[in-house]
């Protein structure tokens, strides 16, 4: 019998009242099929979806070291494969509609908040997620080599540089040239850019970057 996939949730919200009604509702609602992390700051929230454990986020807006609009754009930057959705005590409308525009899968009400709506509405975050992922791949991918093309590559480099600054570290951009592929045929031009992706893919680190930029991109931001 195949055992269904346990969904994370990471609950970033730093009233503990709330973090504990959520948790307990959400227990009940949905037992063994979901387990909740609680995080009661952005930063502490941040470093535990860099674990890679997590499928989904449910973001307070107002927490101890971000506060507003300004939290959520934190978090998508950080985080833009995983779905988000918020959780405020604010009302507003205008508020939930620039969310959704800036990416949040849901803008919920704490005051308002029904758990078989929340429930819900993380599912279905979560299979939106997917199909926009697959999506985003698909434009992100050079078709000849399989890595990330020029426009996958800035979007991660802006990424990086926005941790790089966060965390005052730095990191290195390598760049590898290869010449003269115009004097082959097409077919073993391709297979020679296949076998020198396959080559930097076994030299790089698990964390580390790869991507191709064609010689017939343009060098314009995404």
């Amino acid at each position: 019998m195949m055992k269904c996939k346990i969904l994370k949730v990471l609950l970033i919200e730093d009233n503990p009242d709330n973090a504990t009604l959520i948790h307990e509702e959400l227990n009940d609602a949905c037992g063994n099929t979901m387990e909740l992390v609680v995080e009661v700051k952005l930063l502490s929230g941040l470093k535990c979806i860099a674990s890679g454990n997590i499928d989904i986020v449910l973001l307070d807006l107002s927490l101890p070291d971000s506060k507003g609009y300004n939290t959520f754009i934190r978090t998508r930057a950080f985080a833009p494969q995983l779905p988000i959705i918020v959780l405020s005590g604010n009302s507003d409308k205008s508020l939930a509609v620039k969310m959704i525009r800036a990416g949040a899968q849901d803008f919920l009400v704490k005051g308002q908040l029904d758990i078989e709506v929340l429930v819900r509405s993380m599912h279905y975050a979560v299979e939106r997620q997917k199909a926009m992922n697959g999506l985003q791949s698909m434009l992100l991918i050079d078709r000849v080599t399989g890595l990330h093309n020029r426009r996958g590559l800035l979007i991660h480099a802006e990424q990086q540089i926005i941790l790089s600054k966060r965390e005052k570290r730095k990191f290195f951009v390598l760049l590898v040239d290869i010449n003269n592929t115009k004097l082959i045929n097409d077919t073993e031009g391709d297979l020679s850019l296949l076998e020198t992706a396959n080559i930097l893919r076994k030299t790089i680190r698990e964390p580390d970057i790869v991507g191709r930029i064609d010689s017939g991109d343009t060098y314009r931001s995404p």
